[in-house]
């Protein structure tokens, strides 16, 4: 059918209308191929520069800056949201390196083509095999880092990338969103592990953040008078005798001068 101007609109068109989970017609082969090569916001082809996140979904940077636009706007759509709504800004993603494949590209055998591989192995980023980046962007398939940077007894687990030598930790956790190592489109349930991670490390440090305000916003208490030491009572009696102690030698004075004693005789 078709639309105006009487253009024909094709299944790629009719795709980026719905995220990847709302297309129950969109076979296993459509879906994987469209995690690994497609932005998860405006399903367009992966081109630099590029983006993952926390959990491991990938975007193209002007789209996700469109995002942020539109969400600042309120003008993002519940699907947007449901891919994206933990990115609040750039510092929420990490700009990553992809490796083109090396591999030529064959339309007249109707495979889909990846474009993107594995720097060590030279293993196509299809979904078939395990991707990971690093903090530096790096990206590599998960077996030929462990092969080059799996960690060793006595190193406390450092490594350095291979690509760039950029230092990081090689604990390959998939489900500890503190790790250096980061897998892209991981399990539906490791995903949802780490979103509620997550979720929990951002309301912690709303939490941080609410006390730290009040205590800027509190004002500070006086300074309370120094309370005077035993020391300081001793110098006092030394300088000022109390009126108590001058009563006492003023009566004894007056007693003597009434009551004058006998001189005593000394008799040879």
């Amino acid at each position: 059918m078709g639309a105006d101007g009487g253009t024909i609109a094709t299944r790629s068109d009719m795709v980026r209308t719905k995220d990847l989970d709302e297309r129950p017609d969109y076979d296993a082969g459509e879906r994987r191929h469209a995690l690994w090569t497609l932005c998860r916001l405006s399903k367009h082809p992966l081109e630099a520069p590029v983006m993952a996140d926390a959990l491991g979904q990938l975007y193209n940077k002007d789209s996700l800056l469109e995002y942020l636009l539109k969400r600042g706007a309120a003008g993002a759509s519940e699907t947007e949201q449901r891919v994206a709504g933990h990115i609040r800004g750039l510092r929420d993603a990490t700009s990553i390196t992809l490796t083109k494949n090396p591999a030529p590209q064959r339309d007249e055998d109707g495979t889909q083509y990846y474009p993107y591989a594995c720097p060590l192995t030279g293993r196509p980023m299809n979904g078939k095999h395990n991707f990971v980046y690093l903090r530096c962007g790096c990206v590599f398939s998960e077996t030929g880092l462990r092969n080059v940077a799996a960690p060793k007894k006595g190193n406390d687990e450092r490594a350095e990338c291979p690509q760039c030598s950029a230092p990081f930790s090689a604990v390959f956790e998939p489900r500890d969103i503190e790790c250096d190592i980061t897998w892209i489109n991981p399990s539906p349930e490791t995903q949802s592990i780490r979103r509620d991670l997550l979720a929990t490390r951002k309301k912690r440090k709303a939490r941080t953040d609410d006390k730290a305000r009040d205590s800027r916003a509190r004002p500070a208490r006086p300074a309370r008078p120094a309370k005077a030491t035993g020391d300081d009572h001793d110098h006092g009696h030394e300088h000022a005798p109390d009126a108590t102690s001058a009563e006492s030698v003023h009566a004894a004075q007056t007693q003597t001068a009434e009551n004058p004693k006998e001189p005593t005789v000394h008799t040879g």
